[in-house]
């Protein structure tokens, strides 16, 4: 035992230092804050005003299209204040003081509805500023004729469009919607060069189809406020699930948000898995192709310097399974007063009340025992990292199985895929991880995790086998009927 644990250490003290090894540790919590917190910021800060002009000879819908820029800007003030008033709010601070901007228009006034929440805010808080526009209505430019979608009106006004040429007053237009006066045929025009980005379409869209809705109401001698009223009634309809306890078979948001959480640990469980094997394969090559693997078996025997590498790039493995984790339930936690504060509470307290974290730790040990004794076999059969490609591109495929399945297990957690996955050895501990938060019966965990641990022993046993044939050699990687003759011993054993 002693042996093994030095060479276990000396792995995994091998493996911190790179700095690979440092940088895969950090590149998940980076992804993670730049997925969830840099579009934020880009958005709030970065993003542009944009420019929009409206040319409606006969103002049919300008009206309800300033109404929807006015509701986009007011929307986003109003979030921007309850987040800043959620951090920066005194303790002693009444509760109201959230909902100061919850009936505020861009064409109000904007110090009036701060000033006397002032008192309540912490000492030294920065100063809550309006969020910048997104959207800006402007004056249809003096060389554009006010006709409606006529080609003339397109003619002058696409430079404008097109960037080639700036608007009165500085700033590049983004769009222009064009109404075509009443007894006109032909739709209302959209223009603008990002067709990515439908927010603005879509909003126009949803006030012009109400106000086109709403007259057809009048003509028809249908008061709208009334259809409104009628078109607004609803059943309520409540989501049961049997399987919780009684008087608690409500459905929630926190348990849609629990079903979904473990494909988050999924992958996690996919990226530690995989970047652990290539360490170990890397580590094994390293030291068979500059001869070091020969002083180690001078000392120790093989199955030792097995076991120690085993161990030692599973501590490793470990360390970066808890740094990533770690980080992910800290950004989670550290959102819980952003856009996203709902969301990320629900996800912290799936965490905290399931099983889902000691499963993710069970499973990552039982996956990479499964997979280290075949990458440890490969390790031993090749020469060098161009010889075990093949290999690894293999490995990489089966690997990519459990990415498929990810999001598709959730949907069904008892059927026949899940079934599959759970029962097939290589894919047990992701398709179980996936299923872990949906009840799967106690006694189909207990007996694929048997089924796990019977695959690691036979994958070991081989790769034992294998690894103890080829780890010396230095002509080339075994030939088939070597490997199959130490396949054959482990059968007839």
């Amino acid at each position: 035992m002693r042996n093994i644990f030095l060479i276990a250490s000396r792995e995994y003290l091998d493996n911190i230092r790179t700095k690979g090894f440092i940088l895969s540790l950090l590149i998940v919590p980076i992804l993670l804050t730049m997925g969830t917190q840099v579009p934020i910021l880009l958005k709030d800060k970065a993003a542009p005003t944009r420019q929009l002009v409206i040319i409606d000879p006969e103002e049919r819908f300008e009206s309800e299209i300033r109404g929807a820029i006015e509701g986009i800007e007011s929307f986003r003030v109003r979030n921007a204040w309850r987040d800043y008033y959620a951090k920066r709010a005194k303790p002693t601070a009444p509760e109201d003081g959230i909902a100061a901007f919850d009936d505020w228009n861009p064409g109000d006034a904007f110090e009036e509805r701060i000033t006397p929440l002032a008192p309540y805010i912490q000492e030294g808080a920065p100063k809550f500023e309006r969020p910048k526009a997104r959207f800006q209505i402007r004056p249809t430019p003096d060389t554009v004729p006010a006709l409606g979608p006529t080609e003339a009106t397109i003619n002058a006004l696409k430079p404008f469009l097109q960037g080639e040429a700036p608007l009165p007053g500085g700033g590049q237009l983004f769009a222009a919607v064009m109404v075509p006066p009443n007894g006109e045929e032909g739709p209302i025009q959209f223009w603008s060069r990002n067709v990515a980005d439908g927010e603005l379409a879509n909003r126009i869209r949803n006030v012009i189809d109400q106000s086109a809705r709403n007259q057809a109401l009048i003509d028809a001698g249908i008061e709208p406020t009334l259809a409104q009223q009628a078109m607004a009634t609803t059943v309520e309809l409540i989501e049961l699930d049997p399987t919780k306890r009684a008087g608690e078979e409500e459905v929630s948001d926190q348990d849609r948000v629990a079903q979904w959480a473990p494909s988050a640990f999924v992958y996690l469980l996919w990226i530690s898995l995989f970047s652990t094997m290539q360490l170990l394969l890397n580590s094994t090559i390293e030291e068979k192709s500059n001869r070091l693997v020969e002083l180690l078996l001078a000392a120790v025997s093989v199955r030792e310097l097995m076991l120690g590498k085993l161990l030692g790039s599973a501590l490793t493995g470990g360390t970066m399974v808890t740094v990533w984790v770690g980080s992910l339930i800290f950004l989670m936690q550290s959102a819980m007063q952003g856009p996203t504060a709902e969301l990320a509470g629900q996800f912290v307290d799936v965490v905290g009340t399931t099983a889902l974290l000691p499963a993710f730790f069970i499973y990552f040990v039982l996956g990479y025992l499964t997979f280290a004794g075949l990458f440890l076999a490969v390790g031993g059969m090749c020469n060098t990292i161009k010889e075990s490609q093949n290999y690894v591109g293999m490995m990489t495929m089966i690997l990519m199985v459990p990415l498929f399945t990810m999001t598709y297990i959730p949907k069904d957690p008892h059927g026949p895929v899940a079934q599959f996955m759970s029962w097939f050895p290589l894919y047990t501990p992701f398709a179980m991880l996936n299923r872990i938060v949906a009840s799967p019966p106690t006694w189909e965990i207990v007996a694929t995790s048997l089924l796990s641990i019977a695959t690691i022993i036979v994958v070991f046993t081989l790769a034992e086998r294998v690894f103890k044939a080829s780890i010396l050699r230095t002509s080339g990687p075994p030939k088939m009927s070597e490997i199959w003759k130490a396949m054959r011993g482990l059968i007839d054993h």
